[in-house]
């Protein structure tokens, strides 16, 4: 019943979330915009006129090759867009120097520099400020790779109002960045509830790797979209979408070991590893420049599908398994979601991408949010496995708990038992501190029994025990050995100290006494010993030291009873 109550309020938060999030989307206006990339475009290619291209798509619709030092020149002839304040020409380019020209006059000149030897290339979001009268100028964009590139290297040119066009990149991808800044706040609370309660609980350590694998994706999904140009002009995001994806296979690695209920084959082991290494290798090839960041990408991408191999042979042997099948399978079960939905995701984002820079309908639509169902869903589904972890394992600490007092404490006064007893003597003997041992022995138990029944013995230990606990329980250790034997254990004590602490127990008494609530008297005879006192086997001799003291003084008092 718990398990199907978390469950359905999983849901209802992911709904509510999608729902926050398309209500949000809906307050930010929309722009008023004219798409340049609508219009006809002259196309130039290292000096050589290509012909007009609508888009413009030059890469894709002329099957151009751009390698570094190519020059692409677009050129247009900018239409009226109406009435506005301050006029704007807003463009996204991709890992090039870029010249802007607005008839003679140049309006930008961007240098694109390279990332030591790797020449990783930058996004830039320009602004550029437009004169009143642009109308029938023309536009002149010059863009000079800096490195192979297999997309267009401008995907983005509209002319807006300064203010209105701040919209537009949020606005498309508004959804993309509410979850990714939701993923990595849901991966922040579970690395932190996880990393406490795994000192507690070993099992909860793979919710450290889930609780990672979701902030990896929140920043995956942030730098795939370039959602840094929210905040700056330009950055390096295509190499920071590298390094999500080569973090995402040493995370799985580890998650797959951290199943330790299902054994790995060694040929899992094997291929865990090799994937590992083959990326780390893909990674400093990429920094020194060997290979270009888009084959990067690639490489890691098929080592997610070889990792996406590994855990579906995983998973059908985990359905065999007897002990710790349920968490095993949903661990697995969720991370084949998640590689199965971003490998799908990543195939139609590049399969757009060399088709449409920046369309409209559903299939901009679809490409804006395909990459955040995988890494969301697998997020609550892990929250749902945590949770429902979290409750079985407090159930299981609470069995645990009343067993250890089942098993340590005396069922009738509470107190320890003998077993705790001789547990807590082992310890402060090996600590080589001296101590105290107080033997205490009730008077009269058996009589009670004989005259009241044992339904009165019982009463009789019961505040008795109450009475023990309330002089020793608060500093110092006590317990029922059996039958009417007690033992209390002080530390930091001497004689006068203990003399004290017996006469407030025979105070305590002999309050029970005076009050007649029981047809008995409450009585006990003590004797003690330190443990500097014995010289060899020092727990066994302090007590029966102890022990023959407490039976010197209840003869005592059975010969002044008798007087």
């Amino acid at each position: 019943m718990k398990k199907r109550i978390i469950r359905l309020t999983l849901v209802l938060i992911l709904f509510l979330n999608v729902w926050t999030i398309s209500i949000a989307r809906g307050r930010i206006a929309e722009a008023e915009r004219v798409d340049l990339r609508e219009l006809p475009w002259k196309v130039t290619f290292n000096g050589e006129y290509k012909g007009e291209v609508s888009g413009p798509m030059a890469v894709r619709e002329m099957k151009l090759r751009m390698d570094a030092g190519d020059e692409l020149v677009y050129e247009v002839v900018l239409p009226d867009c109406g009435e506005m304040d301050f006029p704007t020409l807003q463009m996204r380019t991709h890992g090039s120097a870029c010249r802007v020209y607005l008839g003679d006059r140049v309006v930008l000149e961007e240098e694109e520099s390279s990332l030591g030897h790797a020449n990783i290339r930058r996004q830039h979001l320009q602004s550029i400020m437009l004169p009143a009268d642009y109308a029938e100028k023309t536009l002149v964009i010059k863009i000079t790779t800096s490195q192979p590139i297999y997309r267009e290297p401008l995907d983005m040119a509209v002319i807006g109002d300064c203010v209105e066009l701040k919209n537009i990149f949020i606005r498309r991808y508004f959804s993309a960045f509410a979850i990714g800044i939701l993923l990595m706040v849901m991966g922040l609370v579970m690395l932190m509830v996880s990393l406490i309660l795994t000192g507690k609980n070993r099992s909860m350590r793979i919710n450290i790797f889930t609780a990672l694998l979701c902030l990896d994706c929140g920043v995956m999904i942030h730098c795939r979209y370039g959602l840094p140009l929210i905040y700056v002009p330009f950055g390096r995001f295509q190499l920071a979408y590298s390094v999500t994806l080569f973090l995402l296979i040493p995370i799985i690695g580890c998650a797959l070991f951290a199943l330790g209920a299902l054994r790995k084959t060694k040929g899992e082991i094997i291929a865990i590893t090799v994937t590992a290494i083959i990326g780390v290798a893909v990674f400093f090839l990429q920094i020194l420049g060997v290979i270009i960041v888009e084959t990067a990408i690639n490489i890691h991408w098929l080592m997610l599908v070889i990792l996406l191999v590994l855990v579906y042979r995983m998973l059908s042997r985990a359905g065999r398994m007897s002990e710790n099948r349920e968490q095993t399978v949903y661990q697995l079960a969720g991370l084949r979601i998640l590689l199965e939905f971003l490998i799908v995701a990543v195939c139609y984002c590049e399969w757009h991408d060399a088709r449409y820079a920046f369309g409209e309908g559903l299939g901009e639509v679809i490409y804006n949010n395909i990459l955040l169902a995988g890494p969301l869903f697998y997020a609550y589904y892990q929250m749902l496995i945590f949770f429902e972890s979290m409750s079985d394992s407090f159930a299981r600490n609470r069995e645990y708990a009343f067993l250890s007092r089942l098993a340590y404490e005396d069922g009738l006064t509470k107190l320890p038992n003998r077993s705790r007893i001789d547990a807590y003597l082992a310890r402060l003997e090996a600590s080589r501190t001296d101590y105290c041992i107080i033997s205490l022995d009730l008077d009269g138990l058996k009589k009670v029994n004989d005259t009241f029944g044992h339904w009165a013995g019982d009463k009789l230990l019961c505040t008795y025990g109450q009475t023990l606990d309330r002089v020793f329980g608060k500093d110092h250790f006590c317990g029922r050995i059996g039958g009417d034997e007690f033992m209390a254990v002080l530390t930091g004590v001497d004689a006068a100290k203990v003399d004290a602490i017996l006469r407030k127990l025979q105070e305590e008494l002999d309050a029970l006494n005076l009050a007649e609530e029981d047809p008995w008297d409450y009585s006990c005879a003590a004797g003690y010993a330190f443990r500097h006192e014995c010289r060899e086997n020092h727990v066994h001799n302090t007590y029966l030291l102890a022990d023959q003291r407490m039976y010197q003084q209840k003869e005592e008092h059975h010969k002044a009873a008798l007087q």
